[in-house]
Formats: structure tokens, C-alpha cells, sequence
């Protein structure tokens, strides 16, 4: 989850912020039913996107938006 997020990322968020997007949202907070795609699991109990990607993203949007203004 955690290389597929930041590949997210980093190939399809990055090269949008270039092309004038100023906001994105990831949707599925949580594991649902039969989808395994949550930051967190169904019961809430592991958080599974590590604290290092998330810094990892932050720190590449605040560079590409931040840089262009």
C-alpha cells in the first residue's frame, strides 16, 4: 500500500500540481467489507500508511506547490 500511494504520488499528483491542480484527496480512510485499499484497517486498529511516506508526500507537494508560487 505504502509504494503504491507514494507512486500515486509521485507519477500522477506531482504532474498534475505542474499542471494546476491545488488540491487532492485520497478517499478510502478506512478497509471496507471486501476492499483492502484503507489507510487504516477495517477495525481501525493498524494504521497502515507508514508516518516516512506520508512525510515523504508532504514534503513533494509542499515543494512542487510551494515552488510555484
Amino acid at each position: 500500500l505504502n509504494k503504491a500511494i507514494l507512486k500515486l504520488y509521485l507519477d500522477e499528483i506531482a504532474n498534475a500540481i505542474d499542471n494546476g491542480l491545488v488540491g487532492a484527496i485520497y478517499t478510502q480512510t478506512s478497509d471496507i467489507e471486501d476492499e483492502i485499499n484503507g489507510l487504516v484497517t477495517y477495525d481501525r486498529q493498524i494504521e497502515k500508511l507508514e508516518v516516512d511516506t506520508a512525510h515523504k508526500i508532504t514534503k513533494m507537494i509542499e515543494e512542487r506547490f510551494y515552488g510555484k508560487i
